[in-house]
């Protein structure tokens, strides 16, 4: 394209030769190219950018030029004009449940495409994400209480389904409950919590935590009996005071140190 060309020309009666004549010049016109292959993600979150690929056909062997090709964006139905030209629609832009449409004619550099494609991409709800948490190592006297982290990419408001397993076996008089009191809880128990976050439309992944309740120490008390003495006589000391938060007092070890250590 865009070539210019003339002929040059003499001719004989076959006696004699004419002159050399030009003829008039001819300019090789641009072709249209063919916009072809236009594809756009049907379905997309508010967390993913929209981007439209398209390529050309050109029987003059020229490249796709990005940009001087026409590229319209609109958003349910209304024209998006900073979009002009763009190949890609960022996330930051779209919600949920908008309906994005992208029309091409492809540019080889000199001229537009005779005809324009277009294709159209849905933004569809995002699933939620959730975190929880149990303590550690947490005590038999404290209640066990659970941490939750979610977010939602379009702000919908989150409700949770909360699960409670104890050694194993589901503690069903529990579930959706963030806090499990100390009284049900005991040295050694296992608990395991498992919760998923729901949008009004989609369930994120479970999310799962678990701890052992810790034993915690008993309390030791002593009882002197008798406080004052004469040398010769017995001490008498009690532990029958002591307690355990968490169980039964069952054994006890008795140091005895006088004023000289």
């Amino acid at each position: 394209a865009g070539d210019e060309w003339k002929a040059q020309i003499r001719v004989s009666d076959g006696q004699a030769w004419s002159d050399w004549f030009w003829s008039n010049e001819v300019i090789v016109l641009n072709s249209n190219p063919v916009t072809i292959d236009l594809t756009l993600t049907e379905s997309l979150t508010t967390t993913e950018d929209i981007t439209a690929q398209f390529s050309i056909e050109d029987v003059d062997m020229h490249e796709l030029n990005i940009a001087m090709s026409e590229i319209v964006w609109t958003k349910n139905g209304s024209v998006i004009q900073s979009l002009n030209g763009q190949m890609t629609v960022p996330s930051s832009m779209t919600s949920k449940g908008d309906i994005w449409q992208v029309s091409v004619r492809g540019s080889d550099g000199y001229s537009l495409s005779s005809n324009t494609l277009t294709a159209t991409s849905e933004i569809i709800n995002s699933i939620p994400n959730i975190s929880v948490q149990l303590e550690s190592s947490p005590s038999s006297d404290q209640n066990l209480s659970l941490s939750i982290t979610s977010s939602d990419s379009d702000n919908d408001e989150l409700t949770y389904t909360i699960k409670w397993y104890r050694n194993g076996f589901k503690a069903g008089q529990f579930e959706n409950q963030s806090v499990i009191s100390s009284e049900f809880l005991g040295p050694g128990q296992i608990w395991r919590v498992e919760a998923v976050a729901y949008d009004g439309q989609s369930f994120s992944v479970s999310s799962t935590s678990e701890a052992t309740i810790a034993n915690t120490l008993p309390n030791p008390v002593i009882s002197v009996l008798e406080e004052n003495l004469w040398i010769g006589e017995t001490i008498t000391l009690d532990a029958s005071q002591s307690f355990d938060s968490d169980g039964l007092i069952t054994n006890a070890i008795w140091v005895w140190s006088d004023s000289l250590g």
